[in-house]
């Protein structure tokens, strides 16, 4: 919100004084993640940047609950900027703006942006279960397997898994990348008790960029394709 007003102030045997109160006429927020400048991860780095109807002196910008690092980028142009932590709180990113002109009249505090602009933060990294249909395969047999996410992950391939006494066919998704299934086909002449599917979850990331942890490893199943 922005604020602009004037008054005459007069006192007895001294001429009135006119008093401005300055105001923010521009303010947007922005991050620098990779997929989206509306969303954010650890590590990202968050903007606020705002224009003042007049020269103020050194505004305090926080940002997630942090003091931002201000910069004056030219006249009455300003910008704050933190980097998030695995810490903050999920969801949108928070934002305050305190200020005084130069004549020491502080303006009224700005907590929203004037274009709509916003930023949702995502600490949360990506798990992951993997479903077998048929956990007992014979000659001329598959099995659906299932990659059930906690949220949706991108590029996500045949590449990212180990597969044990078979193939998997191309890896598909048709819920936006929540749930992945594929069609395991065992190796012929095979013989195994405990092959498993291993997927690697380092490779794969949520749509905001936050990659997953360790392995996610399937439950046993047997092979008999001998003839």
């Amino acid at each position: 919100m922005g604020f602009t007003g004037r008054a005459k102030l007069g006192i007895e045997g001294m001429p009135p004084k006119e008093l401005i109160c300055a105001f923010i006429s521009v303010c947007w927020i922005a991050s620098n993640n990779s997929q989206s400048t509306a969303t954010a991860r650890p590590g990202d780095i968050v903007t606020v940047s705002f224009t003042a109807s007049e020269k103020i002196i050194a505004p305090v910008i926080v940002i997630a609950g942090r003091t931002a690092g201000i910069i004056n980028t030219s006249g009455n142009n300003w910008t704050g900027t933190t980097t998030m932590q695995s810490g903050d709180a999920s969801g949108t990113v928070v934002f305050s703006i305190n200020y005084t002109d130069l004549a020491g009249n502080a303006g009224f505090r700005v907590q929203s942006t004037t274009n709509g602009s916003r930023v949702t933060f995502d600490g949360t990294v990506p798990t992951s279960t993997i479903g077998i249909g048929d956990t007992t395969l014979t000659i001329g047999e598959t099995s659906l397997i299932t990659f059930i996410f906690s949220e949706p992950v991108i590029n996500f391939d045949t590449t990212d898994v180990l597969v044990q006494s078979g193939t998997l066919s191309t890896i598909t998704s048709t819920d936006g990348g929540t749930t992945w299934t594929s069609l395991f086909t065992p190796a012929t002449s095979t013989q195994a008790t405990t092959s498993q599917i291993i997927l690697t979850m380092g490779t794969l990331t949520d749509t905001t960029g936050n990659a997953g942890i360790g392995t996610s490893t399937s439950q046993t199943f047997t092979i008999d394709t001998l003839r």
